[in-house]
C-alpha cells in the first residue's frame, strides 16, 4: 500500500510538472508572438518614416509633398489574453503594450484618412510646381483644407516618431520581464536598425 501510494504521488507530481512546463512554454510562445508582432509594427513605421516622411521632414510644405501610402496592420494581432502572467512581474507592461498597439492602429487610420484627402485634391496636387510658396498653396487649396492637411500630416509624423522611439524599449522590456519570470527559458533579443533620436518638427 505504501509503495502504491508513493508511486501515485510521484505520478501526480510528474503530471503537474509536465503541465507546468507546457504552461511555461505556452506563455513564452505568446511573448515571442507579441514581440514579433510589435517588431513588425516597428518595421512598418520605420519604412514609412524613411520613404514618406524623412525626404520632406523639414520642408514647410511637407503636408503636401509627402506621398500617399498604405501601411498594413491587420496581421499584427497580439495575444494579449495569453500575456496576463507578466503582470505578476510588471503590472504596467501589459497596459503599456496595449496602448502602443492602439497608437499603431491610430497611425494606420490617419494614413488612410490622409490618402483619401490627397485623392480629393489630386487635380490641384498635379499642378504642384505651379505653386511655390505657402501662401500660394493656401489660396489654391483654401484655408480650411490647407490647415486640415497640415494638421493631419503633422499628426502622422508625431505618431510615427513616437512609435519608432517607444516600440524597441517595449519589446526589450517584454523580453526582460519574461526572463525574470522564467530564467531558464531562452528568448532571442531583437536588433533594431536605424534607431535614431526622435526628430523635432
Amino acid at each position: 500500500m505504501f509503495g502504491a501510494g508513493v508511486g501515485a504521488w510521484f505520478a501526480f507530481k510528474l503530471e503537474r510538472m509536465a503541465k507546468k512546463q507546457d504552461k511555461k512554454e505556452s506563455n513564452v510562445d505568446a511573448v515571442l508572438d507579441a514581440m514579433l508582432s510589435l517588431l513588425m509594427m516597428w518595421n512598418e513605421v520605420n519604412k514609412y518614416r524613411r520613404q514618406i516622411i524623412d525626404p520632406h521632414r523639414y520642408h514647410p510644405l511637407r503636408h503636401i509633398q509627402m506621398e500617399a501610402s498604405i501601411v498594413t496592420g491587420d496581421k499584427f494581432n497580439v495575444p494579449w489574453g495569453q500575456l496576463v502572467f507578466i503582470t505578476s512581474q510588471n503590472g504596467n507592461l501589459l497596459p503599456r503594450a496595449k496602448d502602443m498597439q492602439l497608437t499603431f492602429f491610430q497611425f494606420i487610420q490617419s494614413i488612410e484618412e490622409r490618402s483619401r484627402e490627397l485623392h480629393d485634391v489630386r487635380p490641384i496636387i498635379r499642378n504642384i510646381y505651379d505653386y511655390r510658396s505657402e501662401e500660394e498653396w493656401r489660396r489654391a487649396l483654401g484655408e480650411r483644407l490647407f490647415e486640415s492637411m497640415k494638421n493631419r500630416a503633422n499628426g502622422i509624423v508625431g505618431l510615427a516618431d513616437s512609435l519608432h522611439e517607444q516600440l524597441p524599449p517595449l519589446i526589450n522590456d517584454l523580453r526582460a520581464t519574461t526572463i525574470a519570470i522564467y530564467p531558464d527559458m531562452e528568448i532571442p533579443e531583437f536588433e533594431f536598425a536605424e534607431l535614431t533620436r526622435r526628430a523635432s518638427d
